[in-house]
């Protein structure tokens, strides 16, 4: 975990640990046949259950579309989920900083892009 997780973490303990906060997971998905990470694949986003399920991804609280203005007593009426304890808003709030990776880590996971390219040669028709 780097410091400024573990710093989101202290300063919002509640929150959604299947989204990081972020109200959506994502993913990456290979449709072709290489089965290889970046050959064709494409960036996919779902909303998290928690949203789903009206609490905030970052304190729990409860997520709503109508929400008091506390200086005027009024309501106002927002087109996106806002959290009526913390103000994060569907979409626009930050959540856990992701994982900071180098550039090794992604040669430990991929190989190097001549690895990549070498073992593409050599694959059959």
């Amino acid at each position: 975990m780097t410091e400024a997780q573990k710093a989101y973490a202290e300063q919002w303990p509640s929150h959604c640990r299947k989204c990081g906060g972020w109200g959506y997971t994502t993913g990456w998905m290979d449709p072709s046949s290489s089965g290889a990470p970046g050959y064709g694949g494409v960036p996919w986003a779902d909303t998290c259950e928690c949203t789903e399920e009206g609490r905030c991804a970052r304190c729990g609280g409860r997520l709503a579309t109508v929400v008091p203005i506390p200086a005027s007593g009024q309501k106002l009426t927002v087109d996106e989920l806002t959290c009526v304890d913390c103000d994060w808003v569907e979409g626009e709030t930050q959540g856990m900083p992701p994982d900071e990776e180098t550039p090794e880590d992604v040669r430990a996971r991929y190989g190097a892009p001549n690895d990549l390219a070498r073992d593409a040669l050599k694959r059959p028709g």
